[in-house]
C-alpha cells in the first residue's frame, strides 16, 4: 500500500518485504525476493542480507546453498557470524536424519 502510495520500492523496501516473508515462514516467497535483489543490496549490508538469505533457503529445503550464502556472511563479517555455522551443519545433518538419509547425516554431522 505504501509503494502505491507512491513510496519508492528500492532495495531497503525490498529486503524488509522479503524479511517479513521469512518471519511469516512463506520461505519460497522470501527466498524469491532474496534471490532478485542480491545485486542490489549495499556493501554494508551484505552479512545480514546472507544470513537472512540463507535462513530463506533452509525453508525450502536448498541446504547446501543455506551452507554456501552463511559462509558467504561469515566471510564478510566474521566476529559476528562465525558461531552458527557448528548449528548449520547440525540442523542440516538432523533433516537428512529425519529424511533417513543417514550417509548424508553422518556427513553433514562430521562437519559440524
Amino acid at each position: 500500500q505504501a509503494i502505491d502510495g507512491g513510496i519508492e520500492e528500492t532495495s531497503d523496501i525490498k529486503f524488509l518485504f522479503a524479511n517479513i516473508y521469512l518471519n511469516a515462514r512463506r520461505y519460497s516467497q522470501a527466498y524469491e525476493m532474496f534471490n532478485k535483489i542480491e545485486a542490489k543490496i549495499p556493501k554494508e549490508d551484505k552479512p545480514l542480507f546472507y544470513y537472512y538469505y540463507a535462513q530463506s533457503a533452509f525453508g525450502v529445503h536448498r541446504y547446501d546453498e543455506y551452507l554456501t550464502l552463511l559462509q558467504k556472511a561469515i566471510k564478510l563479517d566474521k566476529a559476528t557470524y562465525a558461531s552458527v555455522l557448528v548449528d548449520a551443519y547440525t540442523k542440516v545433518a538432523d533433516r537428512y536424519n529425519q529424511a533417513g538419509r543417514l550417509d548424508e547425516y553422518i556427513n553433514y554431522l562430521g562437519k559440524a
